[in-house]
């Protein structure tokens, strides 16, 4: 298997907090095989702020 591009999954916890988050909600994830061997994988959710109650 050969890693065409860097993963950006190292820069979310960081970017998150930039923001003020402490929490990730609507998380979702995606796999398609393009081709024989070749498949891309895509996530995503909506960094937020979790407050006790």
């Amino acid at each position: 298997m050969t890693l065409v591009a860097p993963p950006q999954s190292s820069k979310l916890p960081w970017l998150g907090r930039q923001l003020g988050a402490n929490a990730v909600v609507g998380v979702r994830y995606d796999a398609t095989e393009l081709m024989q061997g070749l498949s891309e994988a895509l996530c995503d959710g909506t960094a937020a702020v979790v407050q006790a109650g």
